[in-house]
């Protein structure tokens, strides 16, 4: 814990906006994780039909939808509901958590671009691009990286 923050001193509301906040932000990275598994699992086929591509295109909304949650709660946390924005900022945990949410981020914009070609052509069977299937895979690791990170950042540092 970060000295000086007492959760018994903050009003009642900051509390009830936190745990919220916190909640969102636990339930977006479950949903994600889901999503990113889900986006595997289907990927791995030897051959791919439309159905396939758009229930990876279905599980693909959800993961930025869930993406866009954990943003904007953390970044709530982190300016006004948590521990004080220093502590963050100053943390290598943070800065590697932030890194690789961009760089999985990125990654995923290639998924999109396939997702989409894939759709238009409507050429049935096809096979994914190994690029796709190792940017799904690296996705997953940049989730477990990030929740390494942010469980050190709410627990104290592991270092």
């Amino acid at each position: 814990r970060v000295p000086g923050s007492n959760p018994q001193r903050l009003p009642s509301r900051v509390v009830v906006t936190l745990t919220i906040a916190k909640f969102a932000h636990v339930l977006a990275w479950v949903l994600l994780v889901l999503s990113s598994i889900q986006k595997n699992r289907l990927i791995s086929n030897s051959t791919l039909d439309e159905s396939i591509v758009l229930k990876m295109r279905t599980w693909d909304k959800v993961s930025g939808a869930m993406s866009g949650v954990m943003l904007l709660s953390g970044l709530g946390m982190l300016l006004w509901w948590a521990k004080p924005t220093g502590y963050y900022l100053d943390s290598v945990w943070f800065s590697i958590k932030m890194a690789f949410f961009v760089v999985g981020s990125a990654w995923i914009v290639l998924t999109k671009i396939w997702m989409r070609r894939a759709l238009r052509t409507a050429q049935w069977p096809q096979s994914a691009p190994d690029m796709v299937k190792r940017g799904l895979r690296f996705d997953l690791i940049c989730l477990s990286v990030m929740t390494l990170c942010g469980l050190s950042l709410a627990h104290g540092s592991f270092v």
